[in-house]
């Protein structure tokens, strides 16, 4: 699991136990450095984990990252020139689908999903401008994906069917 406010890879176990598997550099940001604020984990097909980061305010567009993480604690950048990463997921083909909440500084903008291949290209999925502070991602049975929308306002969520 993540910890936001420790900017780290926790690593919880059956019995209970929590031992951290690794903790995040601060990103350059718009006022200077700022925490990375992990936001999710997934596991991708490598056996690796993959950490996204929504990094702190201003959210600089651009200075939100997804990490590749090895069990052993290991990291390197597996995608850097991203912008308020909420939520990850990983389809059956090894791409990863990365859910940006907005995409201009402190919250500003729409939402987008961008797919990362397994060789690396970046696709945006056309969602037809209809993400708005979304924070959840999942590909689902039939191949769609499902996002939380509108997450910071209770009143209005929902939740949208994008097929790719």
């Amino acid at each position: 699991m993540t910890d936001a406010g420790g900017n780290s890879l926790l690593d919880v176990r059956a019995d209970g136990s929590i031992s951290s598997v690794t903790t995040f550099p601060k990103v350059i940001g718009g006022f200077g450095p700022a925490d990375a604020v992990p936001t999710d984990v997934v596991l991708g097909p490598d056996g690796a984990y993959y950490v996204s980061n929504l990094s702190g305010v201003p959210f600089t567009p651009g200075s939100a990252l997804v990490w590749r993480v090895m069990p052993d604690g290991s990291k390197s950048v597996y995608a850097a020139g991203l912008t308020q990463v909420t939520d990850l997921a990983v389809d059956p083909d090894g791409s990863l689908y990365v859910l940006q909440h907005a995409t201009t500084q402190f919250l500003g903008g729409p939402g987008s999903i961008v797919r990362i291949a397994p060789g690396g290209a970046r696709t945006t999925i056309d969602t037809q401008g209809r993400l708005s502070h979304p924070a959840g991602l999942v590909v689902g049975p039939d191949g769609a994906l499902y996002v939380a929308n509108f997450s910071t306002a209770p009143d209005f969520g929902e939740v949208l069917k994008i097929v790719p």
